[in-house]
């Protein structure tokens, strides 16, 4: 059992719920399969799977190291930065072959499809090495492949997303024909929807930093989320309020609990509440660009919203009446000027949606007992929100077949199947959380409690509490008397811009240099070259490290992952492979110092709105 304890070990520490899970598979004989090890005739041990009576080498019954060379040597010109995807670990000698061969920042992910080969190979082969490698991930079917669509979408990146491999293991796809086809489209549509969002990122990311340039003018007289800590009842429940269409079978009840639970809606749930004259006692916004008709309501500018910095400045414009909650912000720049005011802007982890913000949102102030109505998460008869109709024969996305909330077949789609799985992580990783879906209606959300709304109106009827008391009267985060100070930090951020220009500018003219220097024949390990480079890099790493270069990198999104994309990729000898990277540097900084003007412009514009 040593090799089993030393496996077990690192596994508890990077896969925390695998011990408890590993406990409940049986030894063999599940699925009509065993595993057992027999020795090669070089006396390796192979792994051998009996499968309906007929045995298959998962190694090569002769030699298998030479077997896992030769496998492996297919990816012996692989760029770094690459992702894999491959089906089947098997006891390791393919697989430590596969990372020894493949350059050590690639993102590796091996799925193993049985758990029986699994705990076979843990308390038989000593495999650590592999378990402890940090590019390394390690799933196996049943233990902890529960929203393996959403690891897939994060591992595949905007740097990797042009070099992402698919592969199996000898054997695997014969012997667990069920599960590869539908991993390998798993991965393939996170590719697909990397693909995308990098392609649509050029306008949105954009869109991202002007909002959160534009809103800045809000933080004179705004507060934030640390502020209403502890000032809620939180031994209550907390309603959030989704925009599914299953909201109109019971969305009406909303009124019974007003003034008894605190009411978190979304911004996309709007249409149908205001049209009913349901008024929430917050509403969540989130989103860059958003469609302006779900703002107009005048009654709009007596309810708080709660923001992320970069929600759109249009929709901003449009219900500004109270001071808005600046409840997260994915920057260190809206950090620094709460800290003004003694406070912090953090980014709240969430799952992706406004829905799941407003989940973390409530989590954040301390709330344990959450209820979801209107959470469908799957697709409606004929509409995705709940008072719009929407002609759904023109929605192409692949429909997905899941649980419905009363043990029915629904259908989702992508991004809803990855709200879902997160959801459902949520709760498998905190026992403590009582999450009451009363959506009653859409995908059943495995870990959640099933209760009627109605049910919950009668439990707290004579329940009552003044939320918006709280929301309108806690005093500003940036008190009048640091308004000074607030507005010489923003005149200081079109001073930093300047002077990031100056720098930039400095860095290409050094590049040419570089460019001069290669020309006459010296190489890249020449002192003048290396000292050309050195004085770069440190201009980049200056420029990097002001809080304004994250609207500046915002700006040219498009052309930074390229950028990265294209380090990466091999040239035809070192000297070549360096003018191609000083080429891509110059680019990338050329469009820097032109973004810098354009960000300097954006602030100029939020202090003329002052």
């Amino acid at each position: 059992m040593n090799n089993y304890n030393s496996n077990l070990e690192i596994l508890e520490k990077r896969y925390p719920t695998f011990s408890s899970a590993l406990l409940e598979i049986p030894t063999n004989q599940v699925s009509n399969i065993s595993v057992e090890t027999i020795a090669a005739k070089n006396n390796s041990p192979t792994l051998a799977v009996i499968k309906d009576e007929n045995r298959q080498y998962m190694n090569s019954p002769y030699n298998p190291e030479r077997e896992a060379e030769h496998f492996a040597s297919q990816y012996k010109d692989i760029s770094d930065f690459s992702v894999f995807l491959f089906y089947g670990m098997g006891n390791g000698i393919i697989a430590r072959e596969i990372i020894k061969t493949l350059p050590s920042q690639c993102t590796i992910i091996f799925y193993e499809p049985s758990e029986q080969i699994f705990k076979h190979v843990i308390e038989e082969y000593d495999i650590s090495d592999i378990l402890s490698m940090p590019n390394v991930f390690i799933i196996v079917n049943n233990i902890n492949s529960n929203g393996v669509e959403s690891f897939f979408q994060s591992a595949v990146t905007e740097i990797n997303y042009k070099r992402a491999y698919f592969d199996s293991l000898p054997k695997y796809k014969f012997l667990f024909p069920e599960a590869c086809n539908y991993l390998q489209h798993a991965f393939e549509n996170a590719v697909i929807i990397r693909k995308s969002s990098v392609y649509t990122g050029t306008v949105i990311n954009k869109t991202e930093a002007e909002n959160n340039i534009l809103n800045l003018k809000y933080t004179y007289s705004c507060n934030c989320t640390d502020q209403f800590l502890d000032k809620f009842p939180t031994d209550l429940p907390v309603v959030l309020v989704a925009a599914g269409p299953s909201l109109e079978k019971n969305g009406l009840l909303l009124k019974d609990v007003k003034g008894k639970l605190l009411i978190i809606a979304v911004d996309s749930a709007l249409p149908y509440l205001m049209s009913n004259n349901i008024i929430p006692d917050l509403v969540v916004a989130a989103d860059p660009i958003k469609d302006l008709t779900l703002f107009e309501d005048e009654r709009l500018k007596d309810i708080t919203f709660a923001i992320d910095s970069a929600f759109t400045h249009q929709g901003m414009e449009k219900v500004i009446g109270r001071k808005p909650i600046f409840i997260e912000s994915s920057n260190a720049y809206y950090d620094a000027v709460f800290q003004i005011g003694g406070q912090h802007m953090y980014f709240l982890e969430n799952g992706g949606s406004v829905s799941t913000l407003a989940f973390t949102l409530a989590l954040s102030w301390g709330y344990t007992k959450l209820i979801l109505i209107g959470q469908d998460l799957a697709l409606g008869d004929t509409k995705l929100h709940a008072g719009r109709e929407t002609d759904l024969s023109k929605d192409t996305r692949k429909r997905i077949p899941i649980e419905g909330y009363y043990g029915d077949t629904v259908y989702t789609v992508s991004d809803y199947k990855l709200y879902l799985d997160w959801y459902e992580q949520m709760a498998s990783n905190n026992p403590g959380l009582l999450i009451i879906n009363s959506t009653e209606g859409g995908a059943l959300i495995h870990g959640t409690q099933n209760i009627p709304f109605n049910t919950i109106v009668d439990e707290y009827k004579d329940v009552s509490f003044d939320y918006e008391a709280i929301l309108h009267n806690t005093e500003p985060a940036i008190c009048e008397d640091k308004h000074s100070v607030l507005s010489s930090h923003f005149v200081g951020s079109i001073t930093t811009l300047e002077s990031m220009k100056s720098d930039l500018n400095k860095a290409i003219s050094l590049i040419d240099e570089s460019f001069t220097l290669l020309n006459n024949g010296l190489t890249q390990n020449d002192p003048n070259v290396m000292l050309l480079y050195k004085q770069i890099s440190s201009i980049i790493d200056t420029c990097g490290s002001y809080n304004e270069s994250f609207f500046v990198e915002k700006v040219i999104n498009d052309t930074q992952s390229d950028m990265l994309s294209s380090l990466y990729e091999s040239g035809s000898n070192p000297d070549d492979e360096y003018r191609q990277i000083l080429k891509t540097i110059k680019d990338y900084l050329t469009d820097m110092a032109s973004a810098t003007e354009t960000v300097k412009e954006m602030f100029i514009k939020m202090m003329d709105s002052l």
